[in-house]
């Protein structure tokens, strides 16, 4: 496709089949905004990166305001699920099964036992969904700078919940008025045994620029397999992926593939994650045996300030 200079970068009237038009969608209204918080795309690929931005923190927002106030509301109906053809805006997963980032952050929000900030009063928020009590756990939420410096850190145990329902259990609203510029609130949830229960990140700005994001510098993440198991009908593996600098490493996407492509459907239980400077998370991603044929299956690791590395995979 050719950029027509009519259009803003880098959208053509091709575009226009993938949700980029004015109308319901309101595509124009969206990408004003990604432009005005993240900056203008350089390329097609950072086009694509900001918009999954946008993409995270909007199917975010739907669903944890709902755990919020889990005990007051019926749930949420959500429309539409995917679209006919790829697009960044209204689906979570396109026809070709290949999710956006809102599908994660969804599927984040939705876990039984959740860590969240709340954006209304800037409070951390643990919900239990899962109708019986979650025992002793503990929350811990750190803050950091642009350049990955802990601004502060707050940690308070024994804060489980006896049955479904919500609890603030940290308030952020002195710290985060005392920061400039953008700001993580790095948030994890673990339980008596030191297992990490939930673990969430948000990138937040009090005047909603984040374009100093273009800037960050390179953090560093290893990826390694720590589990692999071959099945009859479906193929999983278990991944350990840790932040081996000093750089907080923002928006790390991992991808499942086979000669080339990425291999659809993949099921990861977690994708689009964020990791403090020294930290480590673990996810598994599962696939049919059918979409995986006979080839050599390798893992495609990258970042908004990652460089890309492949896994290959027993």
């Amino acid at each position: 496709m050719v950029w027509d200079t009519n259009l803003p970068f880098p959208l053509n009237n091709s575009w226009g089949y993938h949700d980029a038009a004015t109308g319901a969608g309101k595509y124009d209204k969206y990408y004003e905004e990604m432009t005005k918080r993240y900056g203008k795309p350089s390329s097609i690929v950072n086009f694509s990166d900001k918009m999954q931005l946008m993409n995270a923190l909007g199917y975010q927002g739907i669903f944890e305001a709902d755990g919020h106030k889990l005990n007051e509301t019926g749930g949420v109906m959500l429309w539409k699920l995917n679209a006919a053809l790829p697009s960044v805006i209204w689906q979570i997963y396109d026809w070709y099964l290949e999710p956006n980032a809102g599908y994660y952050t969804m599927q984040n929000a939705c876990e039984p036992i959740h860590i969240q900030y709340n954006y209304d009063n800037s409070s951390i928020a643990i919900i239990n969904r899962t109708h019986h009590a979650t025992g002793s756990l503990t929350a811990t939420a750190d803050i950091y700078d642009i350049n990955s410096k802990l601004i502060k850190s707050e940690k308070v145990g024994n804060v489980g919940l006896a049955q479904t329902g919500v609890k603030e259990v940290i308030q952020l609203k002195d710290a985060l008025a005392a920061t400039k510029g953008v700001s993580f609130v790095v948030l994890n949830l673990t339980n008596a045994a030191g297992k990490t229960v939930s673990h969430n990140v948000y990138w937040l700005s009090a005047t909603d620029d984040f374009k100093s994001l273009n800037d960050m510098k390179h953090a560093q993440v290893q990826g390694k397999v720590i589990k692999a198991e071959k099945g009859l009908s479906e193929n999983k593996w278990t991944m350990q992926f840790t932040n081996n600098s000093n750089q907080l490493a923002f928006f790390v996407r991992p991808q499942l593939m086979k000669n080339g492509e990425e291999v659809m459907p993949s099921y990861w239980t977690g994708n689009y994650f964020s990791l403090a400077p020294h930290e480590r998370i673990i996810v598994s991603v599962s696939a049919p045996v059918a979409k995986l044929g006979a080839a050599k299956s390798t893992v495609l690791l990258e970042g908004w300030n990652l460089d890309k590395q492949v896994i290959t995979l027993p």
